[in-house]
């Protein structure tokens, strides 16, 4: 959810962002179904349950102003994807006019799963 609140920063003050990195994130769009968060979670959590439902309602229905201020965000952009072929990754960085895409089959938590080649990837892009 980081990542989201990173792109939503940079459509909005485009100024204060020269290279933004994105694990596995793409831009709130129409279509993209989240799961719904039950009222009650289901264990005891380390977060704001009340903060979460109300992120998830948000992405189930995003504003149309976030896909579409993507252009905006003028600073250079890593975007790492999980998986080959991520239609919406693949989007996502189409619309950002400085963005570069690069995929790590490890899954949506890569620097978890492939540490070393997040790493790889991260520091050859801010070099």
């Amino acid at each position: 959810m980081g990542g989201v609140v990173g792109l939503l920063f940079v459509e909005k003050t485009p100024e204060r962002v020269e290279q933004l990195v994105l694990e596995d994130t793409t831009a709130p769009m129409e279509g993209h179904e989240y799961p719904t968060v039950p009222s009650v979670p289901p264990e005891p959590v380390d977060c704001d349950w009340r903060a979460r439902q109300q992120i998830f309602q948000e992405l189930n229905s995003p504003d149309p102003i976030w896909w579409e201020s993507l252009p905006q965000a003028s600073g250079r952009t890593q975007l790492i994807a999980g998986t080959q072929g991520d239609q919406d990754l693949e989007e996502t960085s189409e619309r950002l006019p400085n963005a570069q895409l690069t995929t790590i089959e490890a899954g949506h938590w890569i620097h978890e799963n492939e540490p070393r080649r997040f790493i790889e990837v991260v520091e050859d892009f801010l070099e």
